[in-house]
């Protein structure tokens, strides 16, 4: 069975948490310092600062951000949303784009939330137009080429993640002073190292990347220019065999969404080829946690019950590529259905 998601973790990565481990200091120190210096250089961003998760990176992210309501999309991982709840915010629900899954925003909003699905970028440069501070959820965008504005990025290193440090984040600001106040707030309000003679203003959370998993972060890094490679080659593969024409050449593909008729239908299909298929995430609206959609999500309603996500990452071989467009076709044509 070719797999959806699989977790990679190198040599050098386990070799460098052993090492850690045995060093007397496994907590925030030298190696997150370290892996926030080479984070800057593979990604380009200036300021960015490592977390537990991509969600306190997110929550860190609303706490700095002036409003009280969010304009987000349904079509992402609850994470998203349940950290806008939980930030003490109101969520207001946006239409997506029916092929991509992208956020839709037409109205003014103090703040809303993009999300990066399957690693895509497509509408983020809008959303400046009109909002004043703009938060990007990048959990499954990691190196994917950044060409829109934002205030806030968020970034997560969790197991199935483009590069994984087990469970991690990591938070991007735009300006310098949510910078250095996300980078106390992240340890109780204190800065590193503790200095207990200086004031502490603002209260913080236990919110901080430990070095174990900065280790794993440092070790699997090196690879992940090359992985990049990978998936997008892939994405050729299948984008040239027309399951998918609208390819974007800067996107670091997590999986690959194709839109498809009778969802469990072609998951069953393409399990008999040996392929694993899912949905990776339900729209969000769903969930009686969060509000009902004022108006008709029309985008949202094609996009979720289509969309399905096949394998496209480091493990998938160009043969087990076109074997995976030549499955997805095949079921195209048992269905009578063509591929946008």
């Amino acid at each position: 069975m070719i797999p959806l998601f699989k977790p990679f973790v190198s040599q050098e990565a386990r070799e460098l948490a052993n090492r850690t481990l045995s060093s007397g200091f496994i907590g925030q120190g030298p190696r997150v310092e370290e892996f926030e210096k080479e984070l800057k250089k593979v990604l380009k961003h200036d300021r960015i600062l490592t977390f537990n998760s991509c969600t306190s990176a997110l929550m860190m992210a609303l706490y700095l951000s002036e409003g009280k309501e969010v304009v987000s999309t349904p079509m992402t991982c609850a994470a998203t949303n349940t950290a806008i709840l939980r930030s003490g915010k109101k969520v207001r629900w946006a239409d997506v784009d029916p092929f991509t899954g992208m956020i839709q925003l037409k109205k003014d909003c103090d703040i809303v939330m993009g999300v990066m699905w399957a690693g895509q970028r497509a509408g983020l440069k809008d959303l400046r137009k009109h909002a004043k501070t703009v938060i990007v959820d990048a959990a499954q965008g990691f190196m994917t080429d950044i060409d829109f504005d934002f205030d806030f990025l968020c970034y997560s290193f969790q197991a199935v993640k483009q590069l994984t440090c087990v469970d991690g984040g990591a938070l991007v600001c735009k300006r310098e002073e949510d910078h250095q106040r996300a980078k106390k707030l992240r340890w109780y309000g204190m800065d590193r190292p503790v200095d207990l003679s200086k004031d502490v203003p603002e209260p913080g959370w236990k919110w901080h990347m430990n070095d174990l998993n900065a280790s794993l972060g440092l070790g699997n890094l090196p690879y992940m220019a090359v992985h990049k490679g990978i998936r997008q080659r892939n994405a050729e593969i299948l984008s040239e065999r027309g399951v998918f024409r609208h390819l974007d050449p800067g996107v670091n593909w997590p999986f690959f969404h194709v839109l498809v008729k009778e969802k469990n239908k072609f998951m069953r299909f393409m399990a008999d080829r040996g392929i694993q298929t899912g949905p990776v995430h339900r729209r969000n609206d769903l969930y009686s946690m969060f509000p009902k959609p004022k108006t008709a999500l029309e985008g949202v309603e094609f996009f979720d019950s289509r969309q399905f996500n096949v394998p496209c990452g480091w493990w998938v071989t160009p043969e087990e590529a076109k074997q995976i467009a030549g499955a997805i076709m095949e079921y195209g044509d048992a269905v009578g259905q063509g591929f946008l």
